[in-house]
């Protein structure tokens, strides 16, 4: 869990998509539990309860979806790492995402995100170590169990389709 707390290192492509899934995942979860209680508070009288009942449900919530940002954020720069990219291009693309949002032009701002967002997924990684380390330990790791089961070197470069 260490891993996905921070902005060092690299993530590949699979790393990635599946820390996007689990980030959309656990951050609509959150944002159902939070609507469903704000409706349920409207229901009961108003005052000192619905604020406890929003104060008690409401906080927890924005601090784990703060958190699931986090692990988001990281899982983004890592994987501009993989490619060769300086994770502080994030920030101008997220300072150029608000603008175009606060501006009103929703359309531009959606697609930023949406091509920004593919090229994450589909550009290939840095083959080998680049500035930012080595690359992920998912492809090396697989691949070297691999070689050494079959008894060759894991220094060998080929690659079988089989698994």
């Amino acid at each position: 869990m260490k891993h996905y707390l921070r902005f060092s290192g690299r993530s590949g492509r699979i790393e990635f998509l599946t820390t996007w899934i689990g980030s959309f995942a656990v951050s609509s979860l959150l944002t159902q539990i939070v609507f469903f209680i704000e409706a349920f508070s409207r229901q009961e009288p108003k005052g000192l309860w619905r604020a406890t009942v929003v104060l008690i449900t409401g906080v927890p919530a924005v601090a784990l979806d703060f958190l699931v940002m986090w692990v988001f954020y990281t899982a983004i720069v890592r994987r501009m790492h993989d490619i060769g990219l300086s994770g502080w291009l994030l920030l101008m693309v997220i300072g150029l995402v608000v603008w175009l949002g606060v501006a009103g032009m929703l359309l531009p701002d959606m697609i930023v995100t949406f091509f920004g967002f593919l090229a994450l997924v589909l550009l290939p990684g840095n083959i080998g170590k680049n500035a930012f380390g080595e690359r992920p330990p998912l492809f090396n790791g697989f691949m070297e169990v691999k070689q050494q089961e079959e008894g060759r070197n894991p220094n060998d470069k080929r690659i079988d389709f089989k698994l």
